[in-house]
């Protein structure tokens, strides 16, 4: 009898103690991942309110809220696009239809599980992105071909032609952005069992500012600076077992970032403003010392090419630190990417947006060449040689804009979590793959923070693949840029999965 009664007692604590934890529990779980009354959030994705192009065989569904907020933000929204292989549908009576995951179809090689998930980020650094208004197939029809799922993502900054105040407010305006990117990223996450694709295989894929974007994504994976960020919009925080969502991407696609970094101005201020004379001392003074900068700035990184030679820069008697291997190397990469250009350039070669025709390799040195010589072409082997930044500065300064550096904030820049000479080292999950498109004859970027990225990576034991495009695009249409980039997404992709 007493036996039976130290049971009970036993029985009842233990379940008195269920009920605490549970409900603490709950609670913990309601206050991360339960939408308040006023935003009826609902954290699942819905299969059935799918749209249907049965020409074309996709399925699409528009405007899809992704956090709590987003029922007070429009731009807090995504389009998915899915390839009508990967899906069974089944028309509703209001139109639209449910659908069930079909594991046996298949796309360019892909089926429903394996399918890499892009997510493409198009808008300019500080710029907000919207959602589609209304459905059009030539614009995803590249990747529906392709066997992805294609995601297109809202996300919230300043409106377009919008000039910041502040600093701060262009600062907010980015970090914004960023962070309604990786709420995107926790809800496919989270509905991972629900949505085709697959997020193991899921890519952030940036064009120009969206490339700086998706940088940091790649490198600020489940990082505790966009916590407070995160849950201040009402992001999915935990899974239905109340362990924690990562906002991680596999694979990142960063195709010439606008205004690249923090560096951006100082690598400016080496590469080319140095080379070029002012009237006003002032104004001389201030692009030495921002050179002086970023030597010092190449110095500390100690970066190493790929055969393990330490890349560093000498002080010299004209200039600001403009020798030594960093500079020979960076030098070196130009001279690859025209020749490149004239490898892969049929001649007569006409450029259509400038109705200007070359007839041969060396007439379009030629024209390079027109203001001053900076290229030694060699017609045998139909290749260039670039002797100093000095020359090449001459040609720039035609074709480029100053760079201006209004950033500086952690939270936005990838060295911060990828170098051992940053604070933020070993503090996120890094894309395992990684791809950087740089385009370097682009009017509003310096591609040297890019070829930085690329020797912090390379070095990096977290990630498994980097590849590296370094393409002359002066006289390339910008139909002919958008098809580069593309063909080279999509050799990236197979070569990654």
């Amino acid at each position: 009898m007493k036996k039976n009664k130290i049971f009970n007692a036993i029985s009842i604590i233990i379940m008195s103690l269920l009920v605490i934890f549970g409900a603490i529990g709950t609670s913990i779980y309601s206050k991360r991942n339960t939408p308040s009354e006023k935003s009826k959030f609902n954290f699942y994705f819905d299969m059935s309110k799918w749209n249907y192009d049965e020409k074309n065989n996709v399925y699409y569904q528009l405007n899809i809220d992704y956090c709590e907020k987003s029922k007070l933000n429009e731009n807090e929204k995504f389009d998915i696009y899915v390839p009508g292989e990967y899906l069974i549908g089944k028309k509703n009576n209001d139109g639209m239809y449910k659908c069930e995951i079909n594991t046996k179809g298949q796309k360019a090689g892909y089926n429903v599980e394996s399918a890499p998930m892009i997510i493409s980020i198009e808008a300019e650094e500080s710029i907000e992105q919207r959602t589609h208004k209304k459905y059009n197939y030539e614009e995803i029809s590249d990747y529906i071909n392709e066997g992805y799922i294609y995601i297109w993502p809202g996300m919230r900054g300043l409106k377009e032609n919008q000039k910041a105040e502040s600093d701060e407010e262009y600062s907010n305006s980015i970090i914004d952005g960023v962070t309604d990117l990786k709420a995107l990223v926790r809800f496919c996450r989270f509905n991972q069992d629900i949505m085709p694709g697959n997020i193991e295989k899921i890519i952030a894929y940036g064009v120009n500012g969206g490339g700086t974007k998706s940088a940091i994504l790649g490198a600020a994976g489940d990082c505790d600076l966009y916590s407070s960020k995160l849950l201040a919009i009402g992001a999915i925080m935990t899974n239905d077992e109340g362990k924690r969502i990562s906002d991680s991407v596999n694979g990142t696609m960063c195709c010439s970032p606008i205004n690249n970094i923090e560096i951006g101005k100082i690598a400016d201020a080496w590469s080319i403003q140095q080379y070029l004379d002012s009237r006003d001392i002032e104004n001389n003074e201030e692009k030495t010392e921002l050179a002086l900068q970023y030597a010092n700035f190449v110095n500390k990184m100690k970066f190493k090419s790929e055969d393990g030679t330490l890349l560093y820069l000498d002080e010299t008697k004209q200039g600001v630190y403009t020798s030594g291997t960093y500079a020979n190397y960076m030098l070196t990469e130009i001279e690859k990417s025209i020749n490149m250009f004239l490898r892969n350039t049929t001649f007569p070669y006409i450029n259509s947006e400038k109705n200007i025709t070359y007839n041969t390799a060396k007439e379009y040195v030629d024209t390079l060449n027109s203001d001053k010589k900076w290229i030694m072409y060699d017609e045998h082997t139909n290749s260039v040689k670039i002797n100093s930044f000095r020359d090449l500065a001459n040609f720039y300064k035609n074709n480029k804009k100053t760079i201006e550096n209004r950033l500086n904030a952690s939270e936005y820049n990838p060295y911060y979590y990828l170098s051992d000479k940053y604070n933020g080292k070993d503090s996120s999950f890094i894309s395992r793959y990684w791809n950087i498109c740089t385009m370097i004859n682009e009017k509003y970027s310096n591609f040297l923070p890019e070829e930085n990225l690329k020797l912090i990576l390379q070095k990096s034991e977290d990630v498994r693949k980097v590849n590296y495009s370094c393409i002359w695009t002066k006289d390339y249409s910008n139909n002919e840029k958008n098809q580069i980039v593309f063909d080279n997404l999509k050799f990236w992709v197979k070569s990654c999965y």
